[in-house]
């Protein structure tokens, strides 16, 4: 009988965590990239489709937390916020 040295659920747990980490700098950084026109009609379209689908409390939350990235966190201290993530293209 052999024993594995290694947790299947932890390691599934820490790479849905680093997936987790990478798509919310990516959210960061364009919400910090975009402009206020453009993130407005983002908003217009989020409603239309959320409403559809009746998914209000969800698109108002994903639009009350936009809007607090793009007031509260500036595009220079996005560096310090995120020091590990790199920009990859």
């Amino acid at each position: 009988m052999t024993t594995q040295t290694q947790n299947p659920v932890l390691n599934f747990f820490f790479n849905l965590t680093d997936a987790a980490k990478y798509f919310w700098h990516a959210y960061v950084d364009w919400t910090l990239d975009s402009s206020w026109g453009k993130l407005f009609l983002a908003f217009i379209f989020a409603m239309i489709i959320g409403s559809a689908f009746c998914l209000y409390s969800l698109v108002k939350s994903a639009i009350l937390c936009t809007l607090l990235v793009k007031i509260f966190i500036r595009k220079e201290k996005s560096n310090e916020v995120f020091p590990n993530h790199t920009e990859e293209n």
